[in-house]
């Protein structure tokens, strides 16, 4: 893997970050397609 400059927390913070965004897209922005638990599955 190349690029670990950022260290373990960056990439951690990095992961967490484009997790919550994706819940937050699908739950506020697809709200009226409820299939968050068929998406994550």
């Amino acid at each position: 893997m190349e690029g670990l400059s950022l260290g373990g927390w960056g990439w951690v913070l990095l992961a967490v970050g484009l997790h919550l965004g994706v819940r937050l897209y699908i739950r506020y922005g697809l709200k009226e397609d409820r299939s968050e638990e068929d998406w994550l599955a």
